[in-house]
């Protein structure tokens, strides 16, 4: 440990003095620039003059030139006329009647119009002393919990016990299907109509319908707090509102705290891939190599300064997110931090493992940017679009972003949520820090080997022994796993049952693709018949072991929907066993041919063939 830290404080030294030089001015002038590009911008009225509205109403002339977009030409009624007719206006306002013409522009006039005499119509309203007689109408905003009705394997399992054995009933498939399609629309599970409502806001409220109507008579007491209501905060949900000022709440919040808590991360990552590249490109690092540390020690101290300063910086910003969200209490705000720290752990250790292990793989600065980009593209985007769904579905818990959210806004998270969206997150950072450090030595450090050779090399000096392939596949799960994960967002809004089709046959490529890697890496060096027998073995069994592991931490938040039951297909053993096993069997011998992409796709289909039926009731009902 004497060893890891002395790595880490070199390391923090050695990159403050590079931030203190070029990158802290080159980060200061982005800044500036963009303070300064953003003050002009705001100072500016860049739609100013946009729509030209010709007139005969004085006063409405002088309400209408208080919105910047509009050109007012205040003329009679025949002068007026005639300039729109000319096509000189967008609109024509006569004695109180609008008329347009039909243009997108003169659309969009319109809509500007209505907003801008809207906006006239709340300040005068505003303006009166007496709420009641200047707003009679006010509408309490209930925020319901939405139940998940996305269940199919619930109403199978429910619906038929006969066909356990494939997972599907097929005698509920329509049951299930016209489930899934009333989750789609948003309807809610345990009824509908009023009485659903009245029934769903008795439970959030503690209360019985009577004391329910009740409480849905709190109204600002005057103009001030009235102003406050109007104007709260984008993070904050509407409580009261009159009927005009209902708005919709923000569905993407959960985006906004993923863009505030991961630019430290892209930020710290930057430097810490840099710093590596720097010692390739001056062969600083030999070194490193030649002293009596181990490259795990190396590795190790390398990252822990990035490791702390990202995990400083987002532990200060949850606590300023969480105070200014409502919590004012220190103790509650510590707490909830730290929360959102062991959340964000697993993340920013993902970002530091691929920021090391592209800095190995790439052979120059520009080859470096292309692959940092790639990795943090996929990352960022199994951050952001899962987060989408926060509040509308269980697929949202595969993001960690989710889980931040949740726990800014005051909602309680447990354990299981807390694992379907982390284990993922540990398993992988941990196994490609554990690859770079394989590849953490003069051959590919300082040599100018292609990004699949190096990869290579990570599997072969991993596969120090041919038995070791089993332990490899299972390592290659949570890998699997998460692009499995990936997929299912992007396919979630496509209609059932095209959806599943795609997600059975993306995912069968996936598993079979990791599985084969340690395969073909062992090919390079030839086998018989019977060591590809073996290895395939191997590979089918590890696979499999490591899959039901990670189902059993994993994929019980996400169980009943269907899309977790093609993560966990089949509940019996024999036949999943049989099926990866028959699959690796499959590349394994065609590799001996050099038959690699005709024989992995077949295995894929092979593969996708099973899934599609065991999913025959979804599909086909």
């Amino acid at each position: 440990m004497v060893g890891v830290f002395t790595i880490a404080k070199w390391e923090l030294l050695r990159s403050r003095l590079d931030l203190s030089t070029r990158s802290l001015l080159t980060a200061g002038g982005f800044i500036i620039a963009i303070a300064v590009i953003a003050t002009f911008a705001s100072q500016s009225s860049m739609g100013s003059g946009l729509y030209t509205i010709t007139l005969d109403d004085a006063n409405l002339a002088q309400i209408l030139e208080c919105d910047d977009r509009f050109n007012i030409l205040l003329l009679d009624s025949d002068c007026a006329r005639e300039a729109y007719l000319n096509r000189d206006a967008d609109i024509l306002i006569i004695g109180g009647d609008v008329s347009a013409h039909d243009t997108e522009k003169s659309i969009a006039a319109l809509d500007a119009l209505k907003s801008t005499m809207k906006l006239h119509r709340e300040i005068t309203l505003s303006s009166y002393p007496d709420l009641n007689n200047s707003f009679p109408v006010w509408i309490t905003i209930h925020h319901l919990e939405r139940e998940q009705s996305f269940q199919m394997l619930a109403a199978m399992r429910s619906g038929s016990e006969s066909d356990s054995d494939d997972g599907v009933a097929g005698s509920a498939g329509a049951d299930a299907a016209h489930e899934a399609a009333g989750a789609e629309d948003g309807l809610q599970a345990y009824g509908s109509g009023e009485e659903a409502i009245i029934r769903q806001l008795a439970r959030s409220s503690g209360a019985g319908p009577a004391e329910t109507d009740a409480d849905s008579q709190a109204v600002p007491a005057d103009m001030h707090e009235y102003r406050q209501m109007v104007r709260h905060n984008f993070l904050e949900k509407q409580t009261v509102a009159t009927p005009s000022n209902i708005e919709p709440p923000i569905p993407f919040a959960s985006v906004i705290f993923a863009f505030i808590f991961m630019f430290p991360m892209y930020f710290v990552a930057q430097f810490y891939s840099a710093s590596v590249m720097n010692e390739r490109t001056n062969r600083s690092g030999e070194f490193l190599l030649v002293s009596p540390l181990t490259k795990r020690e190396i590795v190790a101290g390398k990252t822990l300064p990035y490791l702390i300063i990202t995990i400083g910086i987002m532990f200060l910003l949850a606590m300023y997110l969480k105070y200014t969200l409502g919590s004012t209490s220190p103790s509650e705000i510590v707490k909830n931090s730290l929360i959102i720290i062991s959340i964000m752990l697993p993340v920013v250790s993902l970002f530091l493992s691929f920021s090391l292990f592209s800095s190995i793989l790439a052979r120059s600065f520009k080859e470096l940017t292309f692959v940092s980009v790639f990795f943090s593209t996929i990352v960022s985007g199994y951050l952001f679009f899962p987060a989408m769904f926060a509040h509308i579905h269980a697929i949202a818990l595969i993001s960690p972003m989710t889980l931040v959210v949740k726990i800014l806004t005051g909602t309680e998270i447990g354990l299981s949520e807390y694992l379907f969206s982390t284990v993922p997150f540990y398993c992988v950072s941990i196994a490609t820090f554990g690859f770079g450090t394989l590849i953490f030595r003069e051959e590919d450090l300082f040599t100018q080997k292609t990004v699949k050779k190096k990869i290579i090399d990570c599997i072969e000096l991993f596969l120090r022994k041919r038995s070791y392939l089993f332990l490899l596949t299972l390592i290659f799960i949570p890998f699997a796993y998460m692009f499995e994960l990936m997929s299912i967002v992007l396919l979630f809004n496509i209609p059932l049952p095209y959806s599943i089709i795609a997600m059975v046959v993306i995912s069968a490529l996936i598993e079979e693709v990791l599985k084969s890697a340690g395969i073909y890496t062992l090919s390079l060096k030839g086998y018989t018949g019977k060591q590809a027998i073996i290895l395939a073995i191997l590979a089918g069994s590890g696979f499999f072991v490591g899959e039901k592991l990670m189902m059993l931490v994993t994929v019980s938040s996400i169980a009943d929907s269907v899309f977790g039951s093609v993560l966990s297909m089949g509940s019996l053993l024999v036949y999943p066993l049989l099926l990866h096993t028959g699959c690796a069997a499959i590349v394994s011998i065609g590799l001996r041919y050099q038959r690699y992409s005709v024989c992995l796709l077949a295995a894929t289909a092979v593969h996708a063939a099973y899934n599609f039926f065991l999913l025959r009731g979804v599909i086909f009902a």
